[in-house]
């Protein structure tokens, strides 16, 4: 009898303290700042910070000896070390934290005899996120590592990876490596169309240039399109989206060609060089994410974007029809700005993303509309000009081919509304 006693007192204590923590949630809640996102780390700033350098080397450990280097453009390891047998440890830490969880790696590893090994990753300051991905030839294709040898660890920050190596030995990347040789390379590209236009909009903080492009028949018409990419460098699902996006817009069809006949896209493709040059999980050389730069503005990379899009928009007959940022995250999601903010061309997003829908009815398309007050470049672009944008995230393992597909999709469906809208106010014919 005691006891039930003690339990039927113990019960309405037990409420009374949950309802209690959840009206200071709440009340807390209301006070916080909406500027700032929830995934973002605390202290989380965009003035420039110390970062710790990484060091280009190569290591051998072990007998017969294994090689481990990070000498090349867009590479990433800490340390390496044999911990027994054919087991080997490879630490992979940020540029500094505290961080967003975006653990990028990127090796060249072989050996003096060929052997079979395990690679055991250990992760500071975060958690191990992305499947290996593999090139046995320096100009092979990418492959996903193969899940019968690959293993989470039993903490989220490790994982094993079985190989079996050669003196050729094996690249091995967090995602496909897309480093700022391979996006120069591919900018470069573009000067063969005669209605594209490449430059340097500014330079980072080591003083790489931060490249821009414009794409149009008519590159002095006022109808405008802005896309910004490669912010955070391991995103590489999004910079795959976004080149195949643009590659849409490049093609020599009755809609593109029509589409830049009354439109410009300015491109951004490549914000953080330093970031991806240097293997950085999220920041640029100053230790700071682009991505949430873009109210107070500390950094070369974003001010130099901010000030050519404002020279732009200097003209008076200037409109933005939308802006488009690829990123990459756990799944694929489109964050749009809420709907209920004012914006033109009025209904541009809904009928946009319908028109993706359309063409590819068996794809789960997410729509997350939210707020605009994180001070990041969809945001900056509607605080400051009333323009429609969106968060375009890719999922870290999403099907490389329903990605293109996806994004050329995309594409057509921005140059099909581009056109709608024109037409509607112009009374053009296509």
């Amino acid at each position: 009898m005691i006891a039930s006693q003690n339990t039927f007192i113990k019960i309405p204590t037990i409420i009374l303290f949950t309802l209690t923590v959840i009206l200071f949630v709440f009340a807390s809640c209301a006070q916080l700042d909406e500027s700032i996102i929830p995934y973002d780390p605390p202290g989380a700033t965009t003035e420039t910070r110390e970062t710790i350098p990484q060091h280009k080397r190569i290591i051998g450990a072990g007998s017969p000896k294994v090689f481990i280097h990070n000498n090349f453009d867009g590479a990433r390891f800490n340390d390496f070390y044999h911990i027994a047998g054919d087991t080997f440890a490879v630490v992979i830490a940020p540029e500094n934290a505290p961080i967003n969880n975006s653990a990028w790696y990127a090796f060249h590893i072989t050996t003096e005899e060929a052997r079979q090994i395990t690679l055991r990753f250990k992760t500071e300051n975060g958690r191990h996120r992305y499947h290996p991905k593999l090139r046995f030839h320096p100009e092979g294709e990418w492959v996903k590592a193969d899940s019968s040898a690959y293993r989470p660890g039993p903490s989220q920050n490790t994982a094993e990876l079985d190989l079996f190596l050669d003196e050729a030995g094996i690249t091995v990347s967090a995602q496909e490596l897309i480093n700022v040789a391979e996006m120069t390379e591919w900018i470069s590209y573009w000067d063969s169309y005669s209605y594209l236009q490449t430059g340097t909009v500014g330079y980072s903080h080591e003083g790489r240039p931060v490249p821009y492009f414009y794409l149009s028949e008519s590159p002095d018409n006022e109808h405008l399109i802005f896309i910004f990419g490669r912010q955070h460098p391991p995103e590489v699902p999004g910079t795959l989206a976004m080149k195949a996006f643009i590659e849409r817009m490049l093609e020599d069809d009755h809609l593109a060609r029509n589409f830049r006949s009354v439109a410009t896209v300015i491109g951004f493709p490549l914000m953080n060089p330093d970031g991806v040059y240097h293997g950085h999980w999220r920041h640029n050389a100053g230790g700071v994410d682009l991505n949430r730069d873009w109210r107070d503005f500390h950094q070369p990379e974003t001010r130099a974007v901010r000030d050519h899009i404002l020279d732009v928009m200097e003209n008076p007959d200037a409109r933005i029809y939308y802006g488009l940022d690829f990123h990459s995250t756990s799944y694929d999601v489109f964050f749009s700005v809420d709907r209920s903010l004012p914006s033109w061309p009025e209904n541009f997003a809904d009928n946009w993303l319908d028109g993706i829908r359309l063409r590819l009815p068996d794809y789960e398309l997410r729509d997350d509309p939210f707020g605009v007050a994180p001070p990041i470049v969809k945001n900056w672009l509607y605080n400051t000009f009333q323009a429609g944008g969106v968060t375009y995230e890719v999922g870290d393992t999403t099907d490389r081919d329903l990605l293109k597909a996806v994004a050329r999709a995309a594409a057509a469906s921005l140059m099909e509304e581009v056109l709608e809208v024109y037409k509607n106010e112009f009374g053009g014919e296509f």
